[in-house]
């Protein structure tokens, strides 16, 4: 993703960021939720945010191929407290 966006009109503020501190291991994520069935609430939030992203959405600033990705599946980290049982997929597991 931190290569597509060189691409874009945000490669200036992306070349500052070292794309090897990006990102988490994935054995670290705690759940992992399949929000496709809800992509287009997640887009209807999205735009929202119109100071944001252009136009509130997303593809006006991320290449092609990318918000498709972000739309499949969110991962969690938990930060404090016990976490869920491995494989969970609801962030309310366990409790």
């Amino acid at each position: 993703m931190w290569e597509k966006l060189l691409g874009t009109d945000l490669a200036p503020a992306i070349r500052q960021v070292d794309p090897e501190k990006l990102g988490v291991d994935p054995s670290e994520f705690g759940v992992s939720v399949d929000i496709r069935a809800m992509a287009d609430v997640k887009l209807d939030a999205l735009r929202c945010h119109k100071t944001q992203l252009r136009d509130g959405d997303p593809r006006s600033v991320f290449p092609a191929g990318i918000v498709p990705l972000l739309l499949g599946v969110e991962y969690f980290q938990f930060g404090a407290g016990e976490t869920p049982p491995v494989g969970a997929t609801d962030v309310f597991a366990g409790l």
